[in-house]
């Protein structure tokens, strides 16, 4: 079988391999295999919390806008669109970013090339992007024939369950919504409405 030359570098040249602290409570996890080729995959996603935007607002008019970062830097933060005039950032925005990604595969050359891309791709995105990366973009990208889409499918398995992993992490570490508790103790303090005196 002939392989597209990117899944022989990947094969040949893996990137990312290797082990996170699965007790690391920004480290997802996931484990997940395909039975009928005996792959089974590994993959682990670091989460941090970094700029992700910047908010700016014009020196020479009303203007303000919100301008997302590219690779860690803000591609127009020099002038205005609106007039082409100064600004400057007048807030920082915050969100969750994957720093770091590694995997470790038993199989073939396909899996093997499936997860290392597919870690190349997790750094730099946030959750929400990582999400949204599916088995056929592998596909695609490495020219898997169809005997080896399963490679593939596996991959975006091992993405999902490091997400979801790390999801449950966050779940556990926030703090329990004592609203209604507390509306509950309030309206068990309150005293009852005094009876009505009747026949009297």
């Amino acid at each position: 079988m002939a392989y597209d030359n990117k899944v022989l570098d990947h094969y040949k040249n893996p990137r990312n391999v290797g082990s996170l602290d699965k007790n690391d409570p920004n480290v997802g996890t996931g484990v997940v295999g395909a039975p009928e080729c005996g792959d089974v995959m590994k993959l682990q996603i670091k989460v941090s919390e970094v700029i992700v935007a910047h908010r700016h607002m014009c020196m020479d008019c009303p203007h303000s806008w919100t301008e997302k970062l590219v690779g860690g830097k803000c591609l127009n933060c020099s002038t205005c669109p609106a007039c082409n005039g100064h600004n400057r950032i007048i807030e920082n925005i915050f969100g969750e970013v994957i720093e770091e990604a590694k995997f470790k595969t038993f199989g073939c050359g396909s899996a093997i090339a499936s997860s290392s891309l597919a870690t190349e791709w997790l750094k730099g995105r946030t959750i929400d992007e990582a999400a949204k990366i599916k088995n056929t973009d592998i596909v695609q990208e490495l020219a898997l024939p169809p005997i080896k889409i399963h490679c593939s499918v596996l991959a975006e398995d091992a993405i999902k369950a490091a997400l979801d992993n790390w999801k449950r992490k966050q779940a556990s570490r926030s703090p329990p919504n004592t609203s209604d508790s507390g509306n509950a103790a309030k309206q068990d303090d309150t005293p009852p409405a005094p009876e009505s005196k009747k026949g009297k």
